[in-house]
């Protein structure tokens, strides 16, 4: 799939700025799916010098209605249990 500009840093990859998410299949999305092992991580959302956060902790998935991703929040924080993560961003 096409690579969008929306990055996903994190704890779980050195905070990487370069690794974008793929172009979701539902329309303004963008998609990322990551093997993580149990543990706590933090990450965000950056487009281009942009970082958006959410002070909030994801207990392995948010549920049908998300999070708000705020460009004046910290860093999200994921309590993982282990296993396949897929990371959904609505960019409208």
């Amino acid at each position: 799939a096409p690579k969008s500009d929306v990055a996903l840093p994190g704890s779980f990859n050195n905070w990487n700025t370069g690794n974008f998410m793929e172009i979701g299949e539902e329309e303004n999305t963008v998609v990322t799916t990551l093997s993580l092992p149990a543990g706590e991580y933090t990450f965000k959302v950056k487009i281009g010098d942009t970082w958006y956060g959410n002070n909030g902790t994801i207990e392995d998935e948010t549920g049908e209605d998300g999070w708000l991703m705020d460009a004046s929040a910290g860093d999200c924080k994921l309590q993982a249990s282990g296993g396949a993560y897929t990371f959904i961003y609505n960019n409208w």
